[in-house]
């Protein structure tokens, strides 16, 4: 197969951003919040949501990767994409059943 870099090789780079703004290391250390402090979000904005930033990053990384399949790495990096953004949904899903304070950003949970 005669596979080049293109802009489908641009989903494992979408992959593993989308990664870093989802895990959270022990208790306290988060990439996500490190990059977002960084760049000079604040805290109370409606960007600072972790998982949706992840999520975005996971459409993103599908998207190329289905597109551009022929680009090398695409397949991995949709396919990458494809189980982690379902993932976050899942998640998403279940805190919203739950109501865990998960999207707190974006609706206020009657007490």
């Amino acid at each position: 197969m005669n596979s080049k870099i293109g802009l489908g090789t641009l989903s494992i780079p979408a992959f593993f951003i989308g990664i870093l703004f989802s895990i959270k290391i022990g208790r306290t250390f988060c990439l996500g919040t490190i990059l977002l402090d960084a760049i000079g979000i604040s805290r109370s904005s409606v960007l600072y949501n972790k998982l949706f930033l992840s999520l975005i990053f996971f459409i993103v990384g599908f998207i190329l990767g289905l597109v551009f399949k022929k680009d090398e790495g695409a397949s991995f990096g949709k396919n990458m994409c494809m189980i982690f953004g379902s993932a976050v949904i899942i998640f998403l899903v279940a805190a919203y059943g739950f109501h865990v304070d998960l999207l707190y950003p974006f609706y206020k949970f009657p007490a």
